[in-house]
């Protein structure tokens, strides 16, 4: 007989207990982030297939996204993009990882100008682009320009 294969929550529960035995902080999120990323759905499509088996190519991808995070390296670089100031942004081997505490610079950017004025950005070093981005995104009419000493990087 042909052992069944496991479950979307079992395979979710192994792929947490790696990540603790790691010493991940925040195992379980990671864990549940990468396996809905190898699995291509959503949080809801994580809860309603749960009792569902592990498809096998989804299973390969995932032991790889945990075997990469156990070995530290970031969540945002396994999946190759990360969230800042609501936008989803490409990381590459040239970028560096947006930070949350980089939206300081967004917040001071767009009270240092009221919004009926125009607003003129340069932003060298810009990178994967995150803060012009973030603040033409707040700023319709505002205007903006983006380089980098990296070709690499402003792809």
């Amino acid at each position: 007989m042909t052992p069944r294969p496991p479950t979307i929550a079992q395979t979710l529960r192994d792929g947490t207990a790696q990540l603790a035995a790691a010493d991940i902080d925040g195992a379980v999120s990671d864990a549940r982030i990468l396996l809905m990323h190898a699995l291509g759905i959503d949080r809801t499509g994580l809860l309603s297939r749960s009792a569902e088996a592990m498809p096998a190519e989804a299973a390969t991808r995932y032991a790889g996204y945990l075997d990469r995070r156990a070995a530290h390296e970031p969540v945002s670089r396994i999946l190759g993009h990360r969230e800042f100031w609501s936008l989803d942004f490409a990381l590459g081997p040239a970028t560096l990882d947006p930070r949350p505490d980089s939206e300081t610079l967004v917040e001071a950017a767009l009270a240092a100008v009221s919004a009926d004025r125009s607003l003129r950005v340069l932003d060298l070093g810009t990178g994967t682009g995150c803060l012009l981005l973030a603040v033409l995104h707040e700023r319709a009419a505002a205007f903006g320009i983006g380089v980098d000493r990296s070709e690499a990087a402003a792809r």
